[in-house]
């Protein structure tokens, strides 16, 4: 191709002009280029081989604080950036984003919550030795029915909820400030605490009443948690759809 001997052409001067002149003052440059290569190709092998998996569900994913932990320090950084990838492959964090990740991580406990970034599309949580990507999508996951009918059974997540009563039960999501009544009456949020919800679970908390605002449970989709008191028991027959 004689176009290949025309400098005016940006590939040529590579080819002709600059090439020559590196291998002149530096003739192992395709060796090490070669060698270069080798330790990026053995290092995305290692990287692969020591990384773990992010549990995938709805616009979430989690790890656990304990093998995260035992990832590697030269590695953490992939980790996370493997869990937001498999949370969106679009969404990014810088590396200064994931230094300061890294830094908060290492003086977190473990214990109750903490929100480590916030960004527009998803947020980033530990929760009770847990830590996760979650999408904004999540806040939006459920709508609430409002009623279940007499002998009739709703599904909410993985869970199906059957009335044994003869009159319609109400289902409404929590709100803050609530009592809820088992064997004693305690804050919602105590309550939630003392069971380890998760604190972004705690957003599709639904609350269970009867017509007279009396508390027979409560129910926690996002893992298929539910919690009944005895007078629930007799009204509700609550069943895992897994």
């Amino acid at each position: 191709d004689e176009s290949n001997k025309d400098n005016r052409f940006k590939r040529n001067q590579l080819r002709n002009d600059i090439l020559p002149l590196i291998e002149r003052y530096y003739p192992q440059y395709k060796k090490k280029i070669i060698q270069i290569q080798k330790i990026i190709n053995n290092r995305e092998l290692f990287v692969q081989n020591n990384l773990s998996f992010w549990i995938k569900m709805n616009y979430q994913v989690k790890i656990s604080l304990k093998v995260f932990r035992n990832v590697p320090d030269e590695l953490k950084i992939d980790q996370l950036n493997l869990g937001l990838r498999t949370l969106d492959i679009d969404f990014y964090l810088s590396f200064q984003n994931y230094q300061d990740i890294l830094s908060q991580i290492s003086f977190w406990s473990g214990v109750g919550h903490k929100i480590f970034i916030q960004k527009k599309n998803f947020y980033f949580i530990g929760s009770y030795n847990h830590l996760f990507f979650v999408h904004q999508a999540f806040d939006e996951l459920y709508q609430n029915p409002t009623l279940i009918s007499p002998k009739k059974n709703i599904e909410l997540g993985k869970l199906s909820i059957e009335n044994n009563f003869e009159e319609k039960l109400f289902l409404m999501k929590a709100v803050a400030g609530e009592k809820v009544h088992f064997q004693n009456h305690k804050k919602l949020s105590d309550f939630l605490s003392d069971k380890k919800i998760h604190y972004h679970h705690r957003k599709h908390i639904y609350l269970i009443k009867t017509k007279k605002n009396k508390f027979l449970g409560l129910i926690e989709p996002i893992d298929s948690k539910y919690f009944i008191n005895q007078e629930g028991r007799d009204k509700l027959n609550i069943t895992s759809l897994i």
